[in-house]
């Protein structure tokens, strides 16, 4: 697997009982490279270890911060195994490949399986993660350091005449905005008018 523009790379393997419960196809990725962030930030793979608690595959599929818990499309058994740059999951179910959409809550398919998914980031990641923004944030100088995602306010699902603003901020807080966010407008129709209150600290 050759992926650009790689910003950090896992260190070697601490977390055995999570690994020895992954599928062999992950296995073999993580065995090359214990999770890694690539495209200069708009991908990040998790890995498992036990530090640094944002790279942890473990804690956000069966620890404290799992997706399971909050997310209804997700079950105990989907690994959430990475994220884009702005927080949406990249999850294997089985043999598939699917992204969540943090926001809604949504799952939709993205590749029939993981061996897919990699050929598929290798030939046109930009296009296929849909990171065309990012890019065009990357051209103006933004940095995304390791154990930061972007946050985006007006949130994506709002359709707002006000131009979105971006900032990097740590996983924690920008996983945490996301969940309050989705259990906040989940039962809310299409079309629902919504105000959101800028935080400002």
């Amino acid at each position: 697997m050759n992926i650009l523009g790689l910003t950090y790379e896992g260190s070697q393997i601490t977390d055995r009982e999570t690994f020895n419960l992954l599928p062999r196809q992950l296995q073999e990725v993580l065995s090359q490279k214990n999770g890694f962030i690539g495209l200069n930030g708009g991908i990040h793979i998790r890995g498992c270890v036990h530090q640094p608690e944002w790279h942890s595959l473990y804690m956000y599929w069966k620890g404290s911060e799992a997706f399971h818990a909050v997310y209804e499309a997700v079950d105990e058994q989907d690994i959430p195994f990475g994220q884009d740059c702005y927080g949406e999951q990249l999850i294997l179910r089985k043999d598939q490949v699917f992204i969540l959409r943090t926001e809604t809550g949504e799952m939709e398919p993205l590749s029939s399986s993981l061996q897919e998914f990699w050929g598929n980031l290798e030939k046109n990641p930009i296009t296929y993660l849909g990171l065309e923004a990012f890019e065009g944030l990357l051209e103006s100088e933004f940095n995304l350091r390791p154990g930061e995602l972007i946050n985006v306010y007006p949130p994506f699902v709002i359709d707002s005449p006000v131009e979105r603003t971006a900032k990097a901020i740590s996983v924690e807080g920008r996983l945490s905005s996301l969940k309050k966010l989705y259990e906040e407008i989940k039962e809310f129709p299409d079309g629902t008018s919504i105000t959101i209150k800028k935080n400002t600290e």
